[in-house]
């Protein structure tokens, strides 16, 4: 009757373990649902007349309370676990002085399943139906964060205080280098190689010199200023580009720059129409 009576507290403390190990799961898949949706995705659930999508809104109108609640009931979780576990693992022995290769592998054990179950197959699940997740989560969250608002108030006062004190030592390192790894990161898998392309070049525009982006003589296509307009237009029809330098004589004698943009309200003029007052100052910088 004893040994029945023990199987049934295992079996009950192993299915507490299990719910408690689900709920650590949701919790994680929580945090990346929220903080990895889109502007498109939130501008959508503002709009939205689903009261849950309008809920996700409401929830992120405060990020650092939403995120210290949600931490703070990983971490209770977490403990309850690692607490609990113990607990069973002592009556199964029979003994709290556990050997160390028992103490070991259980924390193999039990590590492997809590950041296996816990955190990475969550959310992953999480960051690939994002919206979906936070809309279910909605409800539970209205309940927890008023629920845990005095600890969470707490940390967010002593996180602020730190962080006034630390300020003076705030720096941040915006190599070239960490940017880039950043856009692969958070470029999602909609963006095209060229988008990608035109952010890195944003992103490093800063560091090139003009030696960089100079073009071979032989390369540039420049305008004779001798030109009249349908001669230029022809030019302008066949190049690609969207400003010409513009010379008279000689390359080396550049006048201006124009915009093909600036041409547009005057495609109908004859001939004889004085482009040239279009023209934009050249600015002329060393190489370097």
């Amino acid at each position: 009757m004893p040994d029945l009576q023990a199987s049934h507290i295992y079996l009950l403390d192993g299915l507490i373990l299990l719910a408690l190990l689900l709920c650590s799961a949701i919790i994680s898949g929580t945090e990346v649902a929220f903080f990895s949706l889109s502007h498109k995705q939130i501008t959508q659930c503002k709009n939205s007349k689903d009261l849950r999508e309008r809920g996700v809104v409401k929830l992120l109108k405060n990020p650092r309370r939403l995120l210290a609640t949600v931490l703070i009931l990983n971490n209770l979780v977490n403990v309850a676990i690692v607490t609990l576990s113990t607990y069973l693992l002592w009556h199964v022995t029979g003994s709290e002085a556990v050997e160390g290769i028992v103490l070991f592998a259980y924390t193999l054990i039990s590590t492997a399943l809590i950041v296996l179950f816990g955190e990475v197959i969550p959310k992953i699940y999480a960051n690939q139906n994002n919206l979906r997740v936070a809309k279910r989560l909605t409800g539970p969250l209205y309940f927890a964060v008023p629920l845990l608002y005095p600890l969470s108030s707490l940390l967010l006062r002593l996180g602020r205080l730190i962080g006034r004190k630390n300020q003076f030592q705030e720096h941040y390192d915006l190599s070239a280098e960490g940017l880039n790894r950043a856009l692969e990161l958070t470029t999602m898998q909609e963006t095209s190689a060229g988008e990608r392309e035109i952010l890195k070049g944003v992103m490093t525009f800063s560091t090139l010199t003009v030696k960089q982006t100079m073009q071979p003589r032989t390369d540039i296509v420049a305008i004779d200023a001798a030109l009249n307009l349908h001669q230029l237009m022809d030019l302008v029809h066949k190049s690609s580009h969207s400003r010409f330098p513009v010379y008279r004589d000689t390359i080396d004698s550049v006048e201006g720059i124009l915009y093909t943009k600036d041409l547009m309200p005057y495609l109908d003029q004859d001939e004889r129409f004085a482009w040239h007052k279009l023209l934009r100052k050249a600015l002329f910088v060393p190489e370097n």
